[in-house]
């Protein structure tokens, strides 16, 4: 290289990072990410669950208000005095209610979700969590224990 080139400020030597340590860091990238997205969406995974939980926590407690004023369950969501607004990330898939043996049963269902957790519902029942009529995964939301369905609460 001519003496004049080499004096030129384009030429001169910097130090950079070398492709190793750039090979390094985007390594370090790659699996930050790999751990660290599927985990995030688990965490927003089960706050959509547990909004649902919320709500059908107060479709119970409207459902108790109903039967001790008529004396049977409301087979209809429309009759009940819901507190809490329904989830946006689910829909409902069946309500049911039998008057001859004081029961119902509210069941909704998972739209949208990511393909890691697929679909998913929740139902809950008189007693609270249905987990016969549920096929939520369990790292998304279990009760508290299974002798105990009337205080689930998400995890």
């Amino acid at each position: 290289m001519p003496r004049f080139l080499a004096q030129t400020s384009i030429f001169r030597y910097r130090p950079a990072f070398s492709s190793l340590a750039l090979m390094l860091s985007l390594l370090v990238c790659v699996a930050t990410a790999t751990v660290g997205i599927p985990r995030w969406c688990l965490a927003g995974e089960r706050e959509k669950a547990a909004d649902a939980i919320i709500y059908l926590e107060s479709v119970k407690q409207a459902q108790a208000s109903h039967y001790e004023k008529n004396g049977r369950f409301s087979p209809a969501i429309g009759q009940l005095e819901i507190r809490h607004p329904s989830p946006t990330h689910f829909s409902v898939a069946f309500m049911e209610a039998d008057c001859g043996s004081d029961s119902w049963v509210l069941s909704l269902k998972r739209s949208g979700t990511w393909k890691y957790f697929g679909e998913y519902s929740l139902a809950y029942n008189q007693d609270g969590f249905d987990s016969l009529r549920s096929s939520v995964d369990p790292r998304l939301y279990a009760p508290s224990s299974e002798n105990d369905n009337s205080s689930a609460v998400p995890q």
